[in-house]
């Protein structure tokens, strides 16, 4: 395998993801999100022979809207001991349904606060 090249057993975690496409730096992101929500054991073998713990940190860390199984989610951010806010593990969260309404604007209301904060700090 050349390097940035996947192998082609991380289909089935990747399976709407052209593999040739990816590159492992590049998508990391997308990459250890797919592999920890949808992967089996050896793709997670590869995932921690591939990535540090430390890039594997900073995925769960900062979890992308809408990827993520709530049970998947909940037990790497244990493993890690790491703690987000209550709001940004909910919007994290793969649902089947629909949201509530105020979910989504406390969201939006926060991203402003906090949007506001850095440009008073940095004015």
């Amino acid at each position: 395998m050349s390097a940035g090249t996947l192998p082609v057993f991380l289909k089935s975690a990747l399976w709407s993801y052209d593999l040739a496409d990816l590159d492992l730096d590049r998508n990391k992101k997308l990459i250890i999100t797919q592999i920890i929500n949808h992967g089996d054991p050896k793709q997670l073998e590869w995932m921690n022979d591939t990535y540090s713990d430390d890039e594997i940190k900073a995925v769960v860390a900062n979890p992308s809207r809408g990827m993520w199984w709530r049970d998947k989610l909940r037990w790497w951010l244990g493993k890690f001991e790491i703690m987000i806010d209550p709001l940004r593990f909910e919007v994290a969260i793969r649902e089947v349904g629909l949201r509530p309404v105020s979910l989504w604007s406390e969201f939006w209301k926060r991203i402003d606060r906090e949007k506001n904060e850095i440009a008073r700090r940095y004015s």
